[in-house]
């Protein structure tokens, strides 16, 4: 315990790889829960607004990574990319992806939320004003709903960067240890 102290963090950060794991595990994370956030509004849109059939579906098929246990997710994300024909396994796209699998679940709890805030009320009074149909959900829905996705893609991307960076000594070349 001598030598505990703040100067083991600054050896930590001095070494390049450890510097690339971390920039690479918020790189990917912020583009994984850009991407989640994305899809999360459309299926948020699609499971409340829409109308077609199967449409609710969309949205428990987004919640149900939450019902797998992380590991078992995990082990199953880490067999498709095995056996996929397109060479995903140790790839920066497996990574992405499973961040995506991951983390999509919370961000369309939080797309819909703000969806839900929107009455159909108010949507009807915006085509009454003689908006056309899709600029008055865009106006109404954005204004409204772009708060509730910022706080759900930086929820993702603060929920990635933490399991990213409990990834990052994997990344690390020990050898010189």
């Amino acid at each position: 315990l001598r030598r505990a102290d703040l100067g083991a963090y600054a050896a930590v950060f001095r070494d390049g790889a450890v510097v690339t794991a971390l920039r690479n595990s918020v790189v990917y994370a912020g583009l994984a829960a850009a991407l989640a956030c994305a899809l999360a509004a459309v299926i948020a849109w699609a499971s409340s607004r829409a109308r077609f059939r199967g449409s609710s579906v969309l949205d428990g098929l987004a919640f149900l990574p939450i019902a797998v246990p992380g590991l078992v997710l995990g082990v199953a994300l880490l067999n498709v990319f095995i056996r996929a024909p397109v060479a995903l396994y140790a790839t920066a796209t497996a990574l992405v992806l499973g961040y995506l699998v991951r983390y999509l679940p919370y961000s369309a709890r939080f797309a819909g939320g703000g969806l839900a805030r929107v009455g159909r009320e108010l949507l009807a009074q915006q085509r009454q004003r003689h908006l056309r149909d899709r600029e008055g959900v865009r106006s109404v829905d954005t204004e409204v709903g772009v708060g509730s996705r910022m706080r759900g893609l930086a929820l993702v991307h603060d929920a990635e960067v933490r399991d990213g960076i409990r990834l990052c000594p994997c990344d690390v070349d020990r050898s010189g240890v």
